[in-house]
């Protein structure tokens, strides 16, 4: 579900694409094809194409993530894990939807500095403070963004790594 709402923006280029009037006569071998494609006008639309995956695609990602965590993830406690099936299942969702790396794509594009990660971060449950600097701290491995605090004032390295469980809790 959440894939096919990231992907959505470039479904709406390529609609666009498709239904713009272009050369359409029957496409009866390659060459039809390659030139079809390859119509001056649609260059436009592949750039458009790279553009909205590099830029809304990472946002739309993070918003339906959040209401998923909003809705169906809940928030995660602490303490030592227990193997319940339902609490292994929200941490590998967790897991699964908002890798860092993924989390660093939205990073790199607001920006990695104070106010809008701040945002993201609260907005997916850490407790964070003000005036943190985050240039390009290391998500990976952060699922569990509940149990996340940070005080104000604080700077990340660049190869800080946040990690807020271990195998036992």
């Amino acid at each position: 579900l959440v894939f096919v709402l990231e992907q959505l923006p470039v479904l709406v280029v390529l609609v666009q694409m498709v239904s713009y009037p272009w050369y359409m006569h029957h496409l009866r071998s390659y060459r039809d094809v390659l030139i079809w494609f390859l119509t001056p006008g649609r260059i436009g639309f592949y750039i458009a194409i790279r553009i909205v995956r590099n830029t809304a695609c990472p946002l739309v990602r993070l918003a339906a993530v959040l209401a998923l965590k909003k809705t169906i993830i809940g928030k995660f406690e602490p303490g030592p894990w227990t193997h319940s099936q339902q609490k292994l299942l929200r941490r590998w969702l967790m897991e699964r939807l908002l890798p860092g790396e993924k989390l660093q794509e939205v990073g790199h594009l607001i920006g990695s500095h104070y106010g809008f990660m701040t945002w993201v971060l609260r907005a997916l449950g850490a407790k964070v403070g003000q005036r943190i600097y985050w240039p390009g701290s290391n998500f990976e491995g952060l699922v569990e963004y509940d149990l996340l605090e940070v005080q104000d004032d604080v700077v990340f390295g660049s190869r800080s790594a946040i990690l807020c469980a271990d195998a036992v809790e």
